[in-house]
């Protein structure tokens, strides 16, 4: 099966962090014997508006080739604000001038198109346009949030009507794309994998000792984009409040955000400059000791699609505490993998308090999270591309074609 990616989340070399779970996906079907290949589309905004990211979208090559498969960037307008509302018809135009090209070399029978809105509304109207099916995966604001905003919900519900699979990475997402208009018999809930290779157990010991942490106190870690979504700064002030209490505890957050500045000052309000620490971005391949090295992880998110990081912290051997938001309840199982607890000072407080005072089986954690690989993730999608491609009629030829599209292929 020839399956084309459709996402402007996937990395790039201007922004290699960006979208990585979209990236492990592909791998994963490509390795699982699918031809694969990947446009991501990136933005352009008119000169006259401030600079903001054009300058990364600009540095973005028109192709490379990542992880061994090859990957274009066609560029589409967009503009803040209301440019929002247009932006999938925009997005829509300039790929498909770009796919009629790519077409002659690459006869894709399916698009797998990640986020709903506006990629996986403009890829819907691209399957249809070359009489291939289309299947969208959400993940997380695109259905939390994107809804909220009238224009963007009716395009967002016309979609998922018309998608021929549509795939929640949680069931959360899945029950409101539900409640938005998705067939009930094109849904399916398909989680983000583990790559077990980066993220696996190793002693918290030893994990200090590489990162240079000698303290005994206990260690929380959090991952994740420095801003109000994430929660920091209400579990920067449980840690006041659990140091306050005799708990000795440091709190390390690693993340690059709009939030820094404001985080750096409540921490000095707080005087905790010696016990929270600031470490900044860094790449995945780096995250593995820290997550070894806590003693709990914690996310404060007000809301979430399928946090990876928990996951990934999981499998580490860390214990999460996390708010029960999204598919957190999918992943935590209350007591034996960590804590959920509501979005407030006080419950973060209680549930780290009562995380530290419970002895984990660290690497019975870690076994536990490792069980779902990106493999796993891979055959499911498989099986669901070829019922989605199987089951639909085959395209008549088109004008601009001597002969019909295959609609599905056997994997090799």
């Amino acid at each position: 099966m020839r399956v084309l990616v459709f996402s402007g989340l996937y990395p790039n070399q201007a922004m290699p962090q960006l979208g990585l779970f979209v990236q492990r996906r592909a791998d994963a079907v490509a390795q699982a014997g699918a031809d694969v290949r990947v446009v991501a589309p990136v933005p352009f905004s008119p000169a006259f508006l401030p600079v903001g990211r054009r300058r990364t979208w600009g540095a973005v090559p028109h192709g490379e080739r990542i992880n061994g498969l090859a990957v274009t960037h066609p560029r589409y307008l967009h503009w803040p604000g209301p440019g929002m509302y247009v932006q999938a018809d925009n997005l829509y135009r300039a790929a498909l001038r770009h796919l009629r090209a790519l077409r002659r070399e690459f006869e894709f029978d399916l698009i797998d198109a990640h986020y709903v809105y506006p990629d996986g509304v403009a890829a819907v109207r691209l399957a249809k346009k070359f009489g291939v099916p289309c299947v969208v995966t959400a993940r997380g604001s695109d259905i939390n949030l994107l809804p909220s905003f009238v224009s963007v919900r009716r395009q967002i519900e016309i979609a998922l009507r018309a998608a021929d699979g549509v795939i929640g990475v949680s069931a959360a997402l899945a029950e409101r794309m539900r409640a938005l208009g998705a067939r009930e018999s094109a849904l399916h809930v398909v989680p983000n994998g583990i790559d077990g290779r980066m993220f696996h157990y190793g002693e918290p010991e030893a994990a200090r000792a590489r990162l240079g942490l000698y303290s005994d106190e206990k260690l929380l870690l959090s991952v994740g984009n420095l801003n109000e979504l994430k929660g920091h700064v209400l579990v920067i002030e449980a840690v006041a409040r659990l140091r306050q209490t005799g708990v000795r505890c440091s709190y390390h957050i690693i993340g690059e955000g709009e939030e820094r500045g404001h985080l750096q000052a409540r921490i000095r309000a707080l005087g905790l400059q010696e016990q929270v620490v600031l470490h900044g971005a860094m790449p995945n391949e780096r995250l593995r000791p820290w997550y070894q090295a806590a003693t709990a992880f914690v996310l404060a998110s007000s809301r979430e699609g399928w946090p990876n990081v928990l996951n990934e912290a999981l499998a580490c051997g860390a214990p999460c505490v996390a708010t029960r938001v999204g598919g957190v309840p999918e992943i935590l199982r209350e007591g034996e993998n960590g804590m959920m607890v509501d979005r407030s000072v006080e419950a973060i407080a209680a549930g780290i308090e009562a995380a530290l005072a419970r002895s984990w089986n660290r690497r019975r954690l870690a076994e536990d999270a490792a069980q779902r690989g990106w493999d796993d993730v891979a055959r499911r999608l498989l099986a669901i591309f070829e019922q989605v491609a199987g089951t639909r009629p085959a395209p008549a030829p088109s004008s601009r074609e001597s002969h019909p599209v295959p609609t599905h292929a056997t994997i090799a």
